[in-house]
């Protein structure tokens, strides 16, 4: 029994019905999507043929077949909705409530956050969507949290004056917010340089043509420190190089590090005010479904794969609440 009231079979029983609607309707679109491919040629025959044999036919299943598809496209897209409020309300909120104090968790908000509009370490965007937001405290501390993918517009026009638009991804990952004990006056923001060898990974696709994303070029002072290693991996930009000092200690600067091996894609920090934002642009959504749930040991593997989730984005937390001072 969870802790909402509902048993695992219930739970399962639900969750299967929004799957099974889904596959249903994607299905139909399928074979209507390609009735439709086929209605230009059926509506050519039938007009030559003047109506007779099977074109007609094809010709109606033609036209029918677009208020299907478009139909079934809608009732998809509110299944997967209800069925993301569902498993977030039934399976998430619990997985959540063992590592965390969480005093609010909406799956999709509709409006943007405050935590996206103090943050000034994720890249400009033109498309946004926001999924898990998570409110609470964590050791303690307190601490915001929410899954973001974040699309530039792309415009070309062709020789002839056409217009097309298209969307690149340029962070697809996870935005942390942690409350400092102490207001810092200014900024320190921590960015991590372009990595061949992550984007060949698994990063490729959110990365590729984004060079001026990741943010080296910039107006604002950057320092180094004496760890040339971390001078490799991340940027340093800061308002105040006394306070950057002071806040990237050697241990710290280790911890960070190590942070980011637990991140598995791009880190990005920043200090500001009485906030500490971590950006961590991964590649992936996390707290999601990902396979059918036929049975309570399916839904007990995707409880389980939440579970490692939400452990290594509260590793990455805990290296950086390492810094007693600030927390």
């Amino acid at each position: 029994m969870s802790n909402t009231g509902l048993s695992d079979n219930q739970i399962v029983s639900k969750i299967r019905s929004y799957q099974t609607t889904m596959k249903l309707c994607k299905f139909i679109c399928v074979i209507s999507y390609f009735c439709i491919i086929w209605f230009p040629l059926g509506l050519l025959f039938n007009y030559a043929l003047g109506g007779r044999g099977m074109w007609k036919t094809i010709t109606i299943v033609g036209v029918v077949s677009i208020p299907v598809a478009i139909i079934c496209s809608k009732i998809s897209s509110k299944q997967a909705s209800k069925l993301k409020t569902f498993v977030g309300e039934y399976v998430v909120k619990d997985v959540l409530a063992e590592r965390l104090e969480v005093t609010q968790y909406t799956p999709s908000p509709k409006d943007t956050l405050d935590i996206i509009k103090k943050c000034t370490i994720i890249p400009k965007y033109d498309r946004i969507t926001i999924s898990d937001y998570i409110k609470g405290t964590y050791r303690g501390v307190a601490l915001s949290y929410c899954d973001l993918h974040l699309e530039q517009e792309d415009t070309d026009t062709d020789d002839d004056g056409h217009t097309n638009t298209t969307y690149r991804t340029v962070f697809k990952g996870h935005l942390i917010n942690l409350g400092l004990k102490q207001k810092i006056e200014g900024f320190v923001k921590i960015k991590e340089r372009k990595n061949p060898r992550k984007e060949k990974e698994f990063l490729s696709n959110v990365f590729s043509g984004a060079a001026d994303v990741l943010g080296i070029k910039t107006k604002d002072e950057t320092i180094e420190v004496e760890n040339e290693v971390f001078n490799n991996q991340f940027e340093i930009r800061t308002s105040n190089q006394q306070m950057s000092f002071y806040i990237l200690t050697p241990q710290f600067m280790e911890n960070i590090i190590k942070a980011d091996e637990f991140a598995y894609g791009y880190t990005n920090i920043e200090f500001r005010g009485q906030n500490a934002f971590i950006a961590l642009n991964t590649g992936r959504d996390s707290f999601e479904i990902t396979k059918t749930v036929i049975s309570k040991k399916s839904l007990d593997n995707s409880r389980q794969q939440m579970r490692g989730e939400l452990n290594r984005i509260l590793a990455v937390v805990d290296e950086i609440l390492a810094k007693d001072n600030l927390f």
